[in-house]
């Protein structure tokens, strides 16, 4: 229901001509902690009313007159393939494209941030621990995608995010209708809603 709700508020940006940029666990606010993930601390994702809701547009930029942007930034663990080949940091970009990029590095990181919700940590690691396989991701390779142990992804959501995480931007699923209407997401409506919360907040934060 999240990551549904969350490909929803996207396909809307989209619609309007906007990009997000940094899709992360850490900027999908809602007001209360979520349950499933241990490494998602509550001050960054949070519920209101059981409905995740993205915060932070600091890095949206609008690109409905070209469909592309040139401008570096974003959280490098998160960061597309595509725009991180702009960065200059990749030792091999022979896969990537260095002619800007545009929607479909959302897409990417609602990939991202499904793993990361579901297992704890960002399917690729992080630019510290795990630098080589950010890399090896400009080289064209899915396969270095991490599970957390012991997480056993079912078919239809290993598809979803292979299909997200793919690193050619041409190739990757960038269609908003296909991927709220994937067979992972079967039976998933927005109006659907999560069970109450106990909470001890209150309703003034």
């Amino acid at each position: 229901f999240y990551i549904h709700y969350i490909a929803s508020t996207l396909k809307i940006l989209h619609e309007e001509g906007y990009i997000y940029r940094d899709l992360k666990a850490l900027r999908a606010s809602c007001a209360q902690p979520v349950y499933f993930s241990p490494f998602v601390k509550a001050s960054n994702v949070l519920l209101v009313e059981g409905r995740p809701v993205l915060i932070d547009f600091g890095m949206c930029k609008n690109i409905s007159k070209t469909g592309r942007t040139y401008s570096v930034c974003g959280t490098y663990h998160a960061m597309a393939p595509e725009v991180r080949a702009l960065s200059g940091l990749d030792h091999d970009t022979r896969a990537a494209t260095t002619s800007g990029y545009g929607y479909p590095v959302d897409f990417w990181g609602l990939g991202i941030l499904l793993v990361e919700l579901l297992t704890g940590k960002p399917p690729f690691g992080y630019r510290n621990g795990d630098i080589g396989d950010l890399f090896e991701l400009s080289r064209g390779s899915p396969s270095t995608i991490h599970w957390a142990a012991g997480f056993e992804p079912s078919r239809d959501l290993r598809d979803l995010v292979e299909s997200l995480l793919q690193p050619d931007p041409s190739k990757r699923l960038a269609d908003w209708n296909a991927t709220l209407n994937h067979p992972y997401f079967a039976g998933i409506t927005d109006d659907m809603l999560p069970p109450e919360w106990d909470s001890d907040l209150g309703t003034e934060l």
